[in-house]
């Protein structure tokens, strides 16, 4: 990772899914979901995957409103 970057969720395993399916899922293993960096005096929140989809669980929210929460604070 760069600098400044740090990772917050990857993809640990060749299969990374417990349901469901995905085409190339074996090319997710050690890929970034979710990175923060140091940008100024503020965070910048990276997401890989589109986490307010429709179909994704509802763990995943959990990054964008933690996101949005520390966006005010200094």
């Amino acid at each position: 990772m760069a600098r400044g970057v740090r990772r917050v969720a990857w993809f640990e395993s060749e299969r990374p899914l417990r349901s469901g399916w995905a085409w190339g899922e074996r090319h997710l293993k050690d890929g970034v979901a979710v990175a923060v960096a140091e940008v100024g005096r503020g965070k910048l929140f990276l997401f890989g995957p589109e986490i307010t989809f429709r179909a994704q669980p509802h763990g995943t929210f959990k990054f964008l409103f933690n996101a949005l929460a520390l966006a005010g604070q200094r």
